[in-house]
C-alpha cells in the first residue's frame, strides 16, 4: 500500500511543479530568450530530490534552441526559489530543463503520416 501512496504523491508533485513552472515562465520570468515554450512533462526521482522538466519550442523558435536553453539555465535558481515558496515540500527538488525530443519525434512522425495519407492514390483508380 505504501508504494501506491508514494506513486500518487510523486504524480501530484509532478503536476504541481508543471503548473507552477508554466505560471512562472508566463508571468514572472522576463528573459526574452525563453519566449513561448511548452512544458510537456515533469518527472521527479523517487526521493523527490531531482525534477526533470521537459519542454518543447514552437517551430519558429527552433533556431534559437541554444539561447532558450541558456535562458532556462539562467532562470533555474529563481524558479526553484519560487517553487519553494509555492509548494509544500520539505525539500524543493533540484531542477533540470531538457528539450523534449520524444515529443518532437512524435510530431514529425505524425506529419509524415499525414503527408503520406494526403499523397496516397485511391486504389479504385
Amino acid at each position: 500500500m505504501s508504494a501506491m501512496h508514494a506513486f500518487n504523491r510523486s504524480d501530484r508533485i509532478e503536476h504541481e511543479i508543471q503548473k507552477e513552472v508554466c505560471s512562472l515562465l508566463q508571468r514572472r520570468v522576463k528573459d526574452p530568450r525563453i519566449g513561448y515554450i511548452t512544458i510537456t512533462t515533469v518527472k521527479v526521482t523517487h526521493d523527490l530530490g531531482h525534477a526533470r522538466i521537459l519542454y518543447t519550442l514552437p517551430a519558429l523558435m527552433e533556431e534559437h534552441s541554444e539561447d532558450v536553453k541558456k535562458g532556462l539555465i539562467s532562470a533555474t535558481g529563481f524558479i526553484r526559489t519560487e517553487l519553494g515558496k509555492r509548494l509544500r515540500l520539505r525539500k524543493v527538488p533540484e531542477i533540470e530543463f531538457l528539450k523534449d525530443e520524444l515529443y518532437e519525434k512524435a510530431l514529425s512522425v505524425a506529419d509524415t503520416i499525414a503527408r503520406l495519407e494526403k499523397d496516397k492514390i485511391p486504389e479504385d483508380e
